[in-house]
């Protein structure tokens, strides 16, 4: 079935028949012998239904998805019977050969790469002349599925967390002794401090990445609302366009994170400059130099020794606890439902309109179950 026409197919799909994919045809009878069967690696298909999509263009058909295979569409390459399917552990490409015949299958051989080459070349075309102008268009509609990268960038949080707890654990055998002027002092690993800056990194990605993946479960139209210019923006102003102003427990929650990551992240992914000065220093005649931040000092990380102590530690996880309680008992936490499964998430209208008549109708689980049945199925492609 070739795809429905997009604006630029009719010129793409002329081109392709003139130019790379002149050698392919409609299949026709198998040929005798016996089939190679190629893997072909995701660095050179990386997309699997664009190479579809270039071959149902010049018309060939798609036999259809069968029990662990998504698409095969058989065709005649010059004359060489050939097949391209995308199956459960990737795309292969099969091709026909005499066994009796020694140059024949080295003649397979080079088809196959031949084939390869020449369906690279055939996605090139069909990206710049019809997906780069349609992408744009359908951007723009919020058509879009953003992929759910929840988990792995809460695993990179949750990894730099422990880190800096063990390091902060009671057992000091990690502890520094630093001597000045014959003074010693022990102090709390410096482990735990590089970690604690690596988890504050790691919790803000992880934030900016659920409230836009949340914008669905609120009033957020991509049609008249850019979801490019959301996602651009700083992770404050994607906390206030999610719960707005108005919430008392979601100002202080963001007054709390802000404090912790003005202290810790902001310093220290600034050239370790924060908003005290507390790293300039300016002259005085008589007294020498003293911080900009006078005695405020001691508000900043550079008044320690080790910039950070167990006691820092352990506010700053209260404070991102406390978030991670508002995220799934808030005004989010349907949205936390769905995001915690690792679904992706759809902006379109129609996804929206589903999801809201879900929520409604009190059937959200049922939509999220419905949802990993999908997925799981299209995943192991059991059909």
């Amino acid at each position: 079935m070739t795809p429905d026409p997009l604006p630029g197919a009719s010129e793409a799909a002329a081109k392709l028949s003139s130019t790379c994919l002149r050698d392919f045809s409609s299949p026709g009878p198998i040929n005798e012998g016996e089939t190679l069967r190629f893997m072909v690696s995701r660095d050179e298909w990386p997309v699997p239904y664009l190479i579809r999509y270039a071959l149902l263009l010049i018309g060939l058909e798609d036999l259809g998805s069968a029990e662990k295979t998504a698409f095969y569409i058989p065709l005649r390459y010059r004359e060489r019977w050939a097949a391209v399917t995308l199956q459960k552990f990737g795309m292969r490409l099969y091709v026909k050969h005499n066994p009796q015949d020694e140059a024949d299958r080295l003649a397979a051989e080079r088809a196959h790469h031949e084939i390869i080459e020449k369906l690279e070349s055939a996605v090139r075309i069909i990206e710049s002349k019809i997906l780069k102008p349609f992408s744009t268009e359908q951007v723009s509609a919020g058509n879009v599925t953003i992929v759910n990268q929840y988990e792995t960038l809460r695993r990179s949080y949750e990894y730099f967390r422990e880190g800096a707890r063990l390091a902060f654990a009671s057992d000091k055998s990690t502890s520094r002794n630093l001597s000045f002027g014959g003074i010693s002092l022990i102090t709390d690993p410096p482990e735990g401090f590089y970690n604690l800056v690596a988890a504050l990194n790691a919790y803000l990605s992880l934030l900016e990445h659920t409230l836009v993946l949340a914008l669905p479960f609120i009033e957020f139209n991509p049609e008249t609302e850019s979801l490019t210019d959301f996602i651009s923006s700083r992770w404050g102003d994607k906390y206030r366009r999610v719960f707005g102003q108005q919430d008392r427990v979601a100002n202080q929650c963001r007054h709390e994170l802000v404090l912790l990551v003005e202290t810790w992240r902001n310093t220290y992914s600034h050239g370790g400059f924060d908003k005290h000065d507390a790293t300039i220093h300016f002259h005085v005649p008589g007294v020498g130099a003293i911080p900009a931040a006078f005695s405020d000092i001691r508000d900043s990380p550079h008044f320690q020794f080790v910039p950070a102590r167990e006691s820092d530690f352990e506010e700053a996880m209260k404070t991102l606890d406390a978030m991670d309680a508002w995220l799934q008992s808030g005004p989010l936490a349907d949205a936390m439902l769905w995001i915690s499964e690792g679904l992706d998430m759809r902006y379109d209208q129609e996804f929206r309109d589903e999801l809201h008549t879900a929520r409604v109708e009190g059937k959200l689980g049922d939509m999220i179950n419905h949802h990993n049945y999908v997925w799981e199925r299209s995943a192991n492609m059991d059909w």
